[in-house]
C-alpha cells in the first residue's frame, strides 16, 4: 500500500473508540449466538444460564439527569482519544491528530507530504492529484480510473478568522467517508466539527445525549448505537475516583479513563 494511504489509513484507529474495546465485547456477543444456536436442550438451557451469569441487567435511569463530577473531558489511552461530558447532557469525542496531520502557513502537513489547500475564506478544501502523490486512483470493473483528485479534507468555517485558525463543519473528505460509513449502519450522521489551532488539528465528533445519576451512565438517541451494546439506549456502570473515571458495560468489561 502506498505511503500516504498508510498515513490515512492510521486515522481508523479512531473507529475503536466509537465501541471501547470492541473486541472483548465482540467475543462476548459471539458466545451469546453460539449459546443460543445449541441444537441440545439440556445443553442450551446450561449455556443461558452461563450466558445470564455474565451479562449484568443495568436498570435504566430518567434522562436530564447530571453528575457535576463527571463533567469535563476524560481521556482514554486504548482509544487514543477522550469522552467530553457537557453539562447539557451531550457526549462529543476528541480526537487529536497533530500527530498524523496539521496545517503550516499555506500547507496541509500530512507526514511527509505538503500539500496546498484552498479557501474561499468560508470553505477549505484540500485536494491532491493521485499521479502527484503517487497513489493509485479508485478504479472500475475494466480497470480504468475513476477519478483523478484525492479528496482529503473539505470542511466550511463555523466563525470568523483572518487566519485558518478556527472551528469548522467537515464535509467531506477521507475522514467524512470514514464517519459515514461507520454511522451508516445506523441510519444517521453525527456532527463532525475540526478544531485548527496552530499546528493542533482536533476532531470532535458530537455522538449522542447522556444521563448520569452517580452510578449509572445511560446513552440515548440514534448516536448511542455506535456503542455496540445492543440496546437502544445503552447503559454502563461508572465510578470516579480522583481524576479516574471507570465504565463498566453488562458484558462486565470495564475501560478506564484519566481526566484531562
Amino acid at each position: 500500500m502506498k505511503k500516504l494511504l498508510a498515513i490515512l489509513l492510521a486515522c481508523s484507529a479512531f473507529a475503536f473508540a466509537m465501541t471501547g474495546c470492541s473486541d472483548k465485547k465482540e467475543e462476548n456477543s459471539k458466545s451469546e449466538d453460539e449459546y443460543s444456536n445449541s441444537d441440545s436442550s439440556s445443553e442450551a438451557s446450561e449455556e443461558e444460564e452461563t450466558v445470564e451469569a455474565t451479562t449484568k441487567e443495568i436498570p435504566s435511569i430518567e434522562e436530564g439527569l447530571v453528575d457535576d463530577a463527571l463533567i469535563g473531558s476524560w481521556f482514554n489511552e486504548y482509544m487514543g482519544g477522550s469522552y467530553l461530558f457537557k453539562e447539557d447532557n451531550t457526549l462529543s469525542m476528541e480526537l487529536d491528530y497533530a500527530e498524523i496531520m496539521y496545517f503550516k502557513g499555506d500547507k496541509l502537513i500530512l507526514g511527509e507530504y505538503e500539500i496546498d489547500y484552498e479557501t474561499d475564506g468560508k470553505k477549505v478544501s484540500v485536494i491532491a492529484d493521485y499521479e502527484a502523490l503517487n497513489v493509485e486512483p479508485p478504479t472500475d470493473e475494466n480497470g480504468s480510473a475513476t477519478a483523478d483528485k484525492y479528496e482529503i479534507l473539505i470542511m466550511e468555517r463555523k466563525e470568523e478568522s483572518d487566519s485558518i485558525d478556527g472551528t469548522y463543519k467537515l464535509t467531506g473528505g477521507e475522514i467524512f467517508t470514514m464517519f459515514k460509513s461507520i454511522y451508516g449502519s445506523i441510519e444517521m450522521e453525527p456532527s463532525l466539527s475540526i478544531i485548527v489551532d496552530g499546528e493542533s488539528l482536533k476532531l470532535i465528533v458530537d455522538m449522542c445525549e447522556y444521563s448520569a445519576d452517580g452510578k449509572t451512565l445511560q446513552m440515548f438517541g440514534e448516536g448511542a448505537a455506535i456503542f455496540g451494546l445492543g440496546d437502544e439506549d445503552p447503559k454502563c456502570e461508572y465510578s470516579i475516583d480522583g481524576d479516574t473515571l471507570s465504565l463498566t458495560d453488562k458484558f462486565g468489561v470495564t475501560d478506564t479513563f484519566t481526566k484531562n
